[in-house]
């Protein structure tokens, strides 16, 4: 099956968008904890630290998100797909601020240990918040063509690296 020119730029796009984001993450957490760890090996260092790296890591998760909402905005035509994108996405916020609010108020802030039933329950909210996500993808599909779902792109890439593979040799 031949896809349009339209299409192919949505899959190159998406493609793009999942390869820098993924990277670029990893590469600035992985950075910012190796950078904790040198500097407090060497000087005493602040509480004050540990909360601005949650911080900065949730902003970053939230900002991709919203980011990888809004591309998936632009691509999704069908309108009744695009009120199950929203909440979609609005869901899968909810989770990742469950796991942001354990990590900055229950970890960060509460003076006595923290209990393993509100690290559970977060955790149950942000999985909770990715099984119903998956489950949105395939009706969203089911909507709109344009939408492509996480096995979708893994397939797409799959059959990529097999074409760069026979090209080269």
């Amino acid at each position: 099956m031949e896809l349009s020119p339209q299409s192919k730029q949505q899959i190159d796009t998406i493609l793009r968008f999942e390869k820098w984001t993924s990277w670029g993450f990893g590469i600035l957490v992985v950075s910012a904890v190796v950078g904790m760890l040198v500097y407090a090996s060497y000087w005493d260092m602040p509480d004050s630290f540990i909360l601005v790296l949650l911080m900065s890591v949730f902003t970053l998760m939230i900002g991709i998100e919203t980011s990888r909402f809004r591309m998936w905005l632009r691509f999704v035509k069908n309108g009744q797909a695009r009120k199950l994108l929203t909440l979609r996405y609005t869901v899968y916020l909810i989770g990742v601020s469950a796991i942001g609010y354990y990590g900055i108020v229950v970890f960060y802030e509460t003076p006595q240990p923290q209990s393993f039933q509100a690290f559970l329950l977060s955790q149950a909210f942000f999985w909770g918040a990715a099984f119903f996500g998956k489950w949105l993808d395939r009706i969203i599909q089911k909507h709109d063509d344009h939408y492509l779902t996480g096995a979708d792109l893994k397939l797409i890439r799959e059959a990529r690296d097999i074409e760069k593979e026979q090209r080269h040799g």
